[in-house]
């Protein structure tokens, strides 16, 4: 998958950026809890993706969307930015909102990859929507913690520090799972595609 460098200009976008969320969540534990909405504003459409992801077709990602700004909202005073971005933060408390859900209802996730912009290895000679398909099914094949790696890797393009404060998984873990990840996402579309073409 292709990923911009960053440059200076692009790095201090980012800590400008960074400062002026702190800025807002300072306002909101002061009080100021109309500012909150800046961050949901802010992070609406990544967490969507993160939840459809993880949860698959036929569940309402809106509501456990507006479950984890909930959450972050009424523990607010407990997130501290010398411990990771907010970002981070955000994302943890929706992972385990996923997972004690599918615990919950019993079963494993399938996923549905809204806006994947990347996969493991070249795109078969098919069409993209049965290629999506197929990848998704193979998803579904993975443990909970390989495709949460791949999708906060692959899909939300976060860095190996970003997921590791997220998963609580060490750094060369997460290498090593993501590595295998798309080693069997790459032999499942190629077994799946081959006995589709022998039919």
């Amino acid at each position: 998958m292709y990923k911009e460098e960053n440059t200076e200009s692009q790095d201090f976008g980012d800590k400008l950026e960074n400062a002026l969320e702190q800025v807002v969540i300072e306002q909101v534990k002061n009080g100021d809890h109309k500012r909150f909405r800046l961050l949901v504003d802010s992070y609406s459409r990544p967490l969507m993706v993160f939840v459809s992801n993880m949860m698959g077709n036929g569940f309402d990602a809106e509501d456990m969307v507006q479950e984890t700004f909930l959450s972050a909202y009424r523990h607010i005073r407990s997130y501290s930015p010398g411990k990771g971005a907010f970002s981070t933060w955000l994302f943890t408390i929706a992972r385990n909102n996923c997972i004690n859900e599918l615990k919950k209802i019993n079963r494993a996730p399938t996923v549905e990859l809204t806006n994947f912009q990347g996969h493991a290895g070249t795109k078969p000679d098919i069409e993209e929507k049965e290629f999506f398909c197929l990848l998704d099914r193979a998803l579904g094949l993975l443990p909970v913690d390989e495709k949460t790696i791949f999708i906060l890797a692959e899909i939300q393009e976060l860095s190996y520090d970003e997921i590791r404060q997220i998963t609580g998984i060490k750094t060369g873990t997460i290498k090593s799972k993501l590595s295998r990840t798309k080693a069997k996402l790459k032999k499942l579309l190629e077994d799946t595609i081959g006995e589709n073409n022998e039919k």
